[in-house]
């Protein structure tokens, strides 16, 4: 039909800058998705064994902190009763605080390495919200040359 417009696929990107620049922004995110799950992973190895020594500490405080309470409350209640002639029940009550602070004291140590071992995560989120500010510039931003501006990394 000689009336109608014959369609011209366009040749190239220069034909259509905003496809090039879809094009780059698409493999921009694409990008740094990728990034993102490779630093989230490194992060995890990384953390992976203070994890594991963190969460030990933290099994074994209550355990231990059992463990002496009945230790302590019947051997050395007993033994101390017996050598000084005090009262059984003053003596008891002494030995349960004992017990009572070594748990709370192995619990504080578990804690302080479960807080380290997570640190490393900071990374990863820091990265993410650079990541995330950045994709909300790029789309807020018109840039004059069609092309989405390059991100800083600190790497």
């Amino acid at each position: 039909m000689h009336h109608q417009e014959k369609m011209t696929p366009p040749s190239d990107e220069s034909d259509n800058p905003l496809a090039g620049g879809v094009r780059q922004f698409t493999y921009d995110v694409i990008s740094l998705a990728e990034l993102q799950g490779h630093l989230f992973l490194a992060d995890l190895r990384a953390s992976r064994i203070r994890l594991m020594r963190s969460v030990l500490l933290l099994g074994v405080a209550p355990a231990v902190g059992m463990a002496g309470l009945i230790v302590l409350l019947l051997g050395g209640g007993r033994l101390i009763a017996e050598s000084f002639d005090w009262n059984t029940s003053v003596v008891h009550v002494v030995l349960a605080l004992v017990a009572i602070v070594s748990g709370a004291v192995c619990g504080r140590f578990g804690w302080r390495a479960l807080e380290r071992s997570v640190s490393a995560f900071s990374r990863s989120r820091n990265e993410l919200a650079d990541n995330i500010t950045w994709l909300k510039h790029v789309v807020q931003s018109k840039p004059p040359s069609g092309r989405a501006p390059q991100r800083r990394s600190r790497w």
